[in-house]
């Protein structure tokens, strides 16, 4: 009985527990402290690893530092937001702008005349085939025209019936400036007549060429063999090699020394056919491209140089150059093939001769403003210089002109004779 009393009396230790809680207050429970092992003297990394750093890298670290600001601070412009960084880098780019004259008068905004004039002659039209100069840039090259001829060789069929093939064109060009100061004390005031037919003029010319720059410039108009055309002009200038001096229609047999041979072999050396063939000037046949440029030119020093052309557009073309040869000898020889005594084409020499004269006699080739006294004609309308009379006789083809007697020359003459009756 004792015993179920007990039990009554005393509550469950739960239901005691919950008694007990409900009597007293709760007591809060406090989590026990963390261990924390501080270092005795307090470390700061950065600063440690700032101080290592070289001075390149700490201008790189600078950089990056300033560049992630700008980046963050936002601005406004004309009423659109931005960062510094964008704006900075607007402001360098109108400024290289500026600097290559961008906000400038663009050729949009000027008339085509006005663009054209401020462009130079040489790069106005560089996928032209020929170039066009203005006349005061043509005025202010270092060169004048002096004559300008073709070389034609007789037609396989007809001959010179219908004036032969024309084969290549040729200009004369020298220093007309130099001309007059060198040669006005000797031939100046003279009768043209009595200069251009004069032999002693020319020579003049031509003992002068290194000073006057004198130059001779030949275009082929077809393609035509290389080595005959070579050969012809190799002989040609062997015969003016072997020239007396002073007594030009006198040719020795004798050879010339023999540095100027070699000379001589070394130019027929750089027109050979495997030579030119890598340049462009001649095709698979051996024949020369037409429209080809040779250009041979007496230099300051008396030096003979050859240059030559490629054909195409101006921007295509390319440029090779043969010599110098250092031969004055050689040098004279070359260009007496145009204003020796056997030159292959006595016209143009003959016009090589008048303008030199009318140089000589203090006038200039072409239109002069500042020479009041300058005038082409005279009270009768009549030319002042008028053009030479010169019996023009057709070449052998391919040799520059034949020796004077040869059977074919002769023949061509007579057969002009017969054609065209005498004039």
């Amino acid at each position: 009985m004792q015993k179920h009393a007990d039990f009554l009396i005393r509550p469950c230790a739960p239901f005691a527990a919950a008694a007990a809680s409900s009597e007293a207050p709760k007591k809060k429970c406090r989590a026990k402290a963390k261990e924390v092992s501080t270092p005795e003297e307090p470390r700061d990394e950065k600063a440690e690893i700032l101080a290592r750093l070289t001075p390149e890298e700490k201008k790189k670290l600078t950089a990056v530092l300033l560049l992630e600001k700008l980046k963050k601070k936002r601005v406004r412009v004309d009423g659109k937001r931005t960062n510094l960084y964008k704006l900075g880098k607007e402001i360098v780019r109108e400024q290289q702008i500026e600097d290559v004259g961008g906000y400038e008068p663009q050729i949009r905004d000027r008339h085509r005349w006005d663009v054209n004039e401020s462009i130079p002659g040489e790069q106005l039209r560089p996928g032209a085939f020929k170039m066009q100069l203005r006349p005061d840039e043509e005025a202010a090259l270092p060169l004048d025209l002096l004559a300008r001829g073709h070389h034609f060789s007789p037609h396989p069929i007809v001959g010179y019936t219908f004036g032969g093939r024309r084969d290549f064109a040729f200009g004369i060009y020298a220093r007309a400036d130099e001309a007059r100061e060198l040669l006005k004390d000797k031939w100046a005031g003279l009768p043209r007549d009595k200069v251009i037919f004069n032999q002693d003029f020319y020579e003049d010319l031509l003992d002068n060429a290194h000073k006057l720059e004198l130059t001779i410039m030949a275009l082929p108009v077809r393609p035509l063999p290389l080595q005959p055309l070579r050969d012809g002009f190799i002989d040609r200038i062997s015969l003016g090699m072997r020239q007396v001096p002073g007594k030009p229609l006198l040719v020795t047999q004798e050879p010339p020394p023999d540095e100027d041979l070699k000379e001589l072999q070394d130019l027929r050396d750089s027109f050979t056919e495997d030579t030119l063939s890598r340049t462009g000037l001649v095709d698979k046949k051996g024949n020369i491209v037409p429209d080809s440029h040779f250009i041979f030119t007496a230099l300051p020093n008396a030096d003979f140089m050859a240059e030559m052309i490629t054909p195409g557009r101006l921007r295509d073309r390319k440029s090779f150059v043969a010599g110098p040869f250092k031969s004055a000898r050689l040098t004279r020889a070359a260009l007496s093939t145009l204003l020796g005594p056997f030159s292959f084409d006595a016209q143009a020499k003959a016009q090589a001769g008048q303008a030199a004269v009318y140089v000589i006699n203090g006038f200039k080739l072409g239109l002069d403003p500042s020479n009041a006294n300058q005038v082409f004609a005279d009270l009768d309308n009549n030319p002042v210089f008028p053009e030479p009379k010169v019996e023009v006789i057709p070449p052998e083809t391919q040799k520059f002109a034949t020796e004077e007697g040869s059977p074919l020359l002769l023949r061509n003459i007579e057969r002009r004779r017969e054609i065209f009756g005498a004039r």
